[in-house]
């Protein structure tokens, strides 16, 4: 198996490596367990018309080079998985893989007659309002990236961008990362990048927006001054959604370079004002991810004004070693979450050890770059682990330990639920920490399906009864989300919820494809 040796201290990582492995987990671990065999996959990749042999699969999958699109495009066919899914996210691996990476192929998905035919179709059924699912958002922005110019009239702009934005906003997991490489390919190109930001302006102006984050993520893939400028803003800004997404994103955009000198200054006053916090929220760790991707010098400045000087050796150690605890306090349960997660995951031959496997784990949970945990997160998530790997947290989420929990919750929100659903809506409408609870709300809101009507009525419950006014904005969120039947019961418990609803139902629910989704799928266009 491909394993990826860069430290977890290093600002970079392996993209190859771990793209290898997602092909070649993906292959041997998949549903088709014939397949396992190189032999029976050659025949396989041949019949989709792919030149191929042993050596090149093992080539392909030992991470020593890049894989072609064509490649990538050919296992996700044969292999049954949805299309466009490895493809976003070796696409997304490439790019955060160092601060300055260099950029993904200019491949087509076809020959250029042919890209120029799926072009022309998939953009029709785009401004007619027809549904696409996320492969066919990439296919079509990939194509058109190919050209380095094409006219669309701005009324068409605006309702390609806006459509896109919106989605990328209602969707999770594979139809989400899908989606969000749609929105970077465009902000990449001349031509399209000023309507793409016009589009995000337009949505992250409204007074009641509920879904900052997708949005505002985007502002971390554009280095030039405005998006920096803007990322500053938002984080001095009135609505809490805006602001604390803006946290994340700061960071991101600080690991990468993007601000200036006087900027940087701006980010050190804010990290400081907000380390004053004992919270162990995601919005919390976003923090301390701000602060370990400081310069030297501010990094010093932060450390000496902090109030609580008993956060100095933890934060020091963070900056250090890229990791939220200590490693000897975290080795044992990646290796055993990593160990389990073999075990039960079907297989055709005896596994041994997968070292990347265990280091992925260590990352989602316990990284202190979001960038890192994410990425993490999502090559398990699409691979044969990620249900196993899921099951393995929701215990985590649920136990005393309040630091684990918080960490388990998160990285919730990327794998989805696995095979422990139930669980996972009963934690979360019980679990007594306010602070963790409004996390676990959220998770269950992304959980890649509807809420049934037991389910809603428990979060229409909390969102009625808490006395926190956070965790009732995050009951709302996943009614919101899931349960769009109940969304207008929860906005009757505060001004705050009724505004909430009224923009959920303005907006709609979350979107789900109907080729990732087990069992009925809703695909909604707007």
């Amino acid at each position: 198996m491909p394993d990826d040796p860069s430290s977890l201290r290093s600002r970079t990582f392996g993209a190859w490596p771990r793209s290898a492995w997602l092909l070649a987990t993906s292959r041997m671990l998949g549903t088709d367990l014939e397949l396992a065999s190189r032999s029976a996959f050659v025949e396989r990749l041949k019949g989709l018309g792919l030149a191929a042999d042993l050596s090149r699969v093992s080539r392909w999958e030992s991470g020593q080079q890049a894989v072609p699109t064509k490649v990538v495009l050919a296992y996700e066919g044969a292999l049954g998985l949805p299309s466009g899914s490895i493809l976003a996210t070796s696409r997304s691996l490439l790019r955060n893989s160092a601060p300055t990476p260099p950029p993904p192929e200019r491949a087509t998905y076809g020959e250029e007659d042919k890209g120029l035919q799926l072009v022309q179709g998939l953009l029709e059924r785009a401004l007619a309002g027809d549904a696409l699912c996320g492969g066919e958002w990439l296919q079509l922005t990939v194509e058109l990236a190919r050209f380095d110019y094409f006219f669309l009239m701005a009324d068409s702009w605006q309702v390609l961008c806006g459509r896109l934005v919106n989605e990328l906003s209602r969707t999770m997991g594979i139809d989400h990362l899908r989606r969000y490489e749609a929105c970077v390919t465009l902000i990449g190109h001349d031509i399209a990048r000023p309507h793409m930001l016009h589009a995000l302006g337009s949505w992250l102006t409204h007074p009641d927006v509920q879904l900052a984050a997708p949005a505002v993520s985007l502002l971390r893939e554009i280095p030039e001054a405005p998006a920096g400028e803007l990322v500053l803003r938002l984080l001095r800004s009135d609505n809490p959604t805006l602001r604390e997404a803006a946290v994340g994103v700061a960071a991101g955009k600080a690991a990468r370079g993007h601000f200036d000198t006087l900027s940087l200054r701006k980010l050190e006053k804010v990290a400081a004002r907000r380390l004053d916090s004992h919270e162990t929220t995601r919005a919390a760790v976003d923090t301390i991810d701000l602060v370990a991707h400081l310069p030297d010098d501010g990094f010093e400045r932060v450390m000496r004004g902090l109030r609580d000087p008993a956060k100095r050796p933890r934060l020091q150690l963070t900056r250090d070693k890229g990791l939220l605890l200590p490693a000897q306090h975290i080795n044992v349960l990646c290796r055993t979450i990593a160990g389990q997660a073999q075990a039960v995951t079907p297989t055709a031959r005896p596994a041994e050890p997968d070292a990347l496997l265990e280091k992925l784990v260590k990352e989602l949970l316990f990284h202190v770059h979001g960038v890192r945990r994410r990425m993490a997160g999502r090559v398990l998530a699409l691979s044969p682990y990620g249900p196993a790997v899921a099951d393995a947290c929701v215990p985590l989420a649920g136990g005393v330990n309040e630091v684990l929990a918080a960490r388990a919750w998160d990285s919730l929100l990327v794998l989805g639920h696995g095979n422990r659903r139930d669980e996972v809506v009963a934690l979360a409408v019980g679990e007594p920490r306010s602070g963790l609870q409004g996390e676990a709300l959220v998770s269950v809101g992304l959980g890649q399906r509807h809420l049934d009507e037991h389910e809603a009525e428990k979060l229409l419950a909390v969102a009625r009864e808490t006395p926190h006014a956070d965790v009732r904005a995050s009951a709302v969120f996943a009614l919101g989300m899931a349960g769009p039947g109940h969304v207008a019961d929860a906005g009757r418990a505060s001004e705050e919820s009724a505004r909430a609803a009224r923009w959920w139902t303005a907006t709609g629910p979350a979107i789900y494809d109907a080729d990732s989704t087990p069992g009925p799928a809703v695909v909604s266009a707007v």
